[in-house]
């Protein structure tokens, strides 16, 4: 498995320095800063390209029209898959996954600091906020994604009542 390490780094340190807005304006905007493409643009999200030297090279784009904001011009988050995707049979995480979570967590903090929170394991997240985005490195059982984060949507996230999911 392949973790983009130095790619991961520049997005962070990009999006920690990008003037979000968090509407559909800053998909483009932000593409262009990064050298991604837009491959599509749906009502409720968007998909875009990187360069990233892994195996699934995309960015997936959620936008509102949902709980959190019932217009669709809000960017919710962009979730980029900074590691390759290893094939699994069952929701156990493997190794792979969470040396590259280990991997990429390391370099990132070198360039954004120390995480907020810090746990290794299924769903572990790395989180850095910032007043204008929150980036999180988190694993699933298949791959590492790093999510740059409206924090107004991270705040509903972490305080809406659970029957609103």
């Amino acid at each position: 498995m392949h973790a983009d390490l130095e790619g991961a780094a520049q997005i962070a340190r990009t999006a920690a320095g990008f003037d979000w807005t968090w509407t559909r304006d800053d998909v483009e905007r932000f593409a262009r800063v990064v050298g991604w493409s837009v491959t599509e643009v749906r009502r409720l999200g968007a998909t875009l390209t990187t360069g990233l030297s892994v195996d699934r090279p995309v960015v997936n784009v959620h936008f509102g029209g949902n709980y959190f904001s019932a217009a669709d011009e809000t960017i919710e988050d962009l979730s980029v898959y900074v590691a390759d995707v290893v094939p699994s049979g069952d929701d156990a995480v493997s190794s792979d996954v969470l040396t590259a979570l280990a991997d990429l967590a390391t370099r990132v903090e070198a360039e954004l600091g120390e995480p907020e929170v810090h746990a290794v394991e299924v769903g572990a997240v790395f989180s850095w906020d910032f007043d204008d985005v929150v980036i999180t490195l988190n694993a699933t059982h298949s791959s590492v994604y790093l999510d740059l984060i409206n924090p107004q949507y991270q705040d509903w996230l972490e305080n809406a009542p659970d029957d609103e999911f």
